[in-house]
């Protein structure tokens, strides 16, 4: 076996390890909420925003389940009201509970963004690639498709890469590098969600807000108010900005990205990542071995970190703050869960997850389905029922009987 399929098989097997069981709280829960012993819901609507709790009141009364018997539904009286505590249902901070995200975005469209996909492929992840438009040759589009095809992110980084838009700049030339470069990607690679990056992350204001007029988000170097980092891929001396400085040693850069990964796990933040070609091709690439190394570290947080592209990282936390989860108790053991039609149709299509803290249950015991009957595997995580739900979207929650 190669040293990539070893070491690609350690990182998924590393994705593997985060299932089902405990009984704990997550990393975005709040564990300190005041108990209230005895209290029933039959209908909750719980606002989360960002991953808050709202709900108030849990319910955990006399039934707890902490007897010689734990976990096999008689504790809590196979109630959903008792089961699950539904004061506490919420969307969480990211995807599937995870504690932090992280994307990687590589900038112009080098021949060499092909080997960067592969190498993210492998991994069964995905990332942003940010094509100058105007560079795209006829035959070279169909290769932007089938990437997007797979799952990658191409985003738009200008029609020529050529225009400072940090100084003032006509609004004709604005509309050609942002506005036209855009309806190009739409036309050669369909139209739908899309973000921008501003050639040398330079704009005024007004260019800020016609390109975040026209797409869904715009890649900074900072946010505010919030845990997030940018780490930049290139080897060129980015602190002191001098052109001439000799390469950095790909080690330190390493050591650099790694330790901002670090941070952003731990702080429960978004670690995005920006770099250029790889191997030789580009503007200050990097190597294969160090993209490699970099994402065989981000697999060591493989239960704690979500990679995905810019794009679906950004629209999970614009739509998250506009959904409402649901839950209409249908009868003491069946439930439906939904979430609230209020979102952006076109920007809120994917999956948000759902979280109902579980009280006195194990998993074995649940059973959930969608609308049409279908059952649907239960994924558990540190005894938390999660569900990946779309707006709109309902699923059944029953408690099985002993």
């Amino acid at each position: 076996m190669g040293a990539r399929a070893s070491w690609a098989m350690l990182f998924c097997a590393l994705l593997a390890l985060h299932g089902c069981g405990g009984s704990g709280n997550d990393g975005n829960s709040n564990s300190g909420a005041n108990s209230n012993p005895g209290t029933q819901q039959n209908n909750t609507d719980t606002n989360t925003g960002g991953d808050t709790n709202t709900g108030g009141d849990t319910n955990t009364g006399g039934d707890s389940d902490t007897g010689g018997n734990p976990g096999n539904g008689s504790g809590c009286n196979a109630s959903i009201s008792r089961c699950f505590d539904l004061a506490k249902t919420r969307v969480t901070r990211y995807r599937d509970n995870k504690q932090a995200a992280a994307s990687y975005t590589f900038d112009d469209g080098y021949e060499s963004s092909f080997n960067i996909a592969k190498i993210f492929e492998d991994l069964n992840l995905r990332a942003t690639f940010y094509i100058v438009t105007g560079n795209v040759t006829d035959n070279a589009w169909p290769r932007w498709q089938a990437l997007a095809a797979k799952g990658h992110e191409i985003g738009n980084h200008s029609m020529t890469h050529e225009v400072d838009m940090s100084l003032p700049q006509t609004d004709a030339v604005l509309n050609t590098e942002i506005v036209d470069s855009k309806h190009l990607i739409e036309q050669k690679l369909g139209p739908g969600p899309m973000t921008f990056a501003f050639p040398w992350h330079a704009y005024t204001q007004h260019a800020l807000d016609i390109a975040s007029q026209n797409h869904v988000a715009v890649r900074k170097l900072s946010l505010p108010n919030e845990p997030y980092e940018f780490a930049f891929f290139d080897r060129a001396d980015h602190e002191t900005g001098a052109e001439d400085a000799p390469p950095v040693p790909e080690d330190q850069v390493l050591a650099r990205v790694n330790g901002q990964l670090d941070r952003m796990v731990q702080a429960g933040g978004w670690f995005v990542a920006g770099g250029h070609g790889l191997d030789g091709d580009g503007w200050s690439p990097v190597s294969s071995q160090f993209l490699k190394d970099h994402l065989k570290h981000a697999g060591n947080y493989a239960s704690k970190l979500w990679i995905d592209t810019f794009l679906n990282v950004t629209r999970y936390r614009m739509c998250r703050s506009q959904v409402t989860p649901k839950v209409d108790i249908l009868s003491s053991e069946k439930a439906l869960v939904s979430l609230s039609t209020a979102a952006d149709p076109d920007l809120c299509t994917e999956p948000l997850t759902v979280a109902m803290p579980i009280t006195g249950l194990s998993s074995e015991k649940i059973r959930v389905r969608d609308e049409a009957g279908k059952d649907l595997p239960v994924n558990c995580d540190n005894g938390t029922l999660l569900l990946n739900l779309r707006p709109g979207q309902k699923m059944k929650v029953e408690i099985l009987q002993p």
